[in-house]
């Protein structure tokens, strides 16, 4: 019933120099990746489920290890797969599939479904990783649906980070502004009202700081899927900002 091909690689991250502590020595986690491919036959035709699971599978500190990667296996597969060790998650989604996706309501017609789940740990300092999940599925309904989810792990903690640990309550604030302007900048559009009636976005009041962002070394990336701020025809948004021009907006 599985065609499953498993790799496992073991990737040392060199830390990149952002602000580690001189006493601190810096820690080099590790990264394997589990990717497997099934194909579930169901009445209505075939289902083709494909996953590229990378996770954090060594570290210094064994209980933000855990942490980590307890979080790491929630946003690749949903939390009720989550397992202390990555093979249980993998096995505990695997047995899922049959029930979950081969199984349709009878139809006059055939078609063909998938599911592909892809994710990337970039580590951005000696402290934090940023974990990036893209999800893509047609399991019915008028179109399939494409989806980017990612999140900020503080390597120290095992916490994942969120706008209040990165800005003032001020500076969220200013912070919605300037990705509202962003946004007209790269739609040639010079207010949100014709934002709204040409590609149909949410109203401005609606249209805040997600906390769906990615960071980098020197930047921070908000990332809206189809339907957080407009309609699915819209399509996904992001914005990216440069950390040194959001200096005033963060916390100390």
């Amino acid at each position: 019933m599985k065609n499953i091909n498993r790799i496992l690689f073991a990737a040392a991250t060199m830390a990149l120099a952002l602000a580690s502590c001189k006493n601190t020595p810096a820690v080099v986690p590790t990264f394997d990746v589990i990717a497997g491919e099934n194909n579930l036959a169901t009445t209505t035709g075939n289902f083709e489920v494909k996953y590229h699971f990378e996770f954090l599978s060594k570290f210094a500190d064994p209980a933000v290890l855990e942490k980590v990667q307890l979080a790491m296996a929630s946003d690749m597969f949903g939390p009720e797969y989550a397992k202390t060790d990555a093979g249980g998650s993998v096995a505990a989604f695997e047995e899922s599939l049959q029930a979950k996706y081969g199984v349709r309501d009878s139809s006059a017609f055939r078609w063909d479904g998938h599911l592909h789940l892809t994710s990337k740990a970039t580590l951005v300092d000696d402290h934090t990783v940023a974990y990036t999940v893209d999800r893509t599925e047609d399991s019915g309904g008028a179109h399939s649906m494409d989806e980017t989810h990612v999140s900020n792990y503080d390597l120290r903690t095992g916490v994942r980070l969120t706008l209040d640990d990165l800005f003032t309550p001020e500076g969220k604030a200013a912070l919605a502004e300037t990705i509202r302007a962003a946004i007209l900048r790269q739609k040639n559009l010079a207010t949100w009202e014709e934002l709204a009636t040409r590609d149909c976005f949410n109203p401005a009041t609606e249209v805040a700081a997600t906390e769906n962002f990615s960071l980098s070394a020197t930047e921070i990336t908000f990332v809206y899927n189809p339907y957080d701020i407009a309609c699915y025809a819209a399509g996904a948004t992001r914005v990216t900002l440069p950390l040194a021009n959001l200096a005033g907006l963060k916390q100390n």
